[in-house]
């Protein structure tokens, strides 16, 4: 990771310098033409008592799920910030 603010510049070998180039050189046309179409906002959903209740960015039946998973990447960092983890 190179976290110079931009200022770090590869001076050898050529083979970096050529990788760093060509790196760059893709950002910069992935970065290019008109920005993607997103989804507007949910506003709200009707219930079936016929009321509306508000609608946020998670589910409240997945809550629990996301804080269980937060928690165990939490524990697996330890005191570090970076872990390796199962996929499985």
């Amino acid at each position: 990771m190179v976290a110079q603010n931009g200022r770090a510049v590869p001076l050898e070998p050529n083979e970096l310098k050529d990788e760093v180039a060509s790196a760059l050189a893709q950002l910069e046309e992935r970065h290019r033409g008109d920005l993607p179409t997103v989804a507007r906002e949910r506003r709200a959903t009707a219930r079936g008592d016929g009321e509306e209740r508000a609608t946020g960015p998670v589910a409240p039946e997945r809550f629990g799920i996301l804080q269980a998973l937060l928690a165990h990447l939490l524990a697996s960092c330890g005191d570090g910030r970076e872990a390796d983890l199962d996929a499985d």
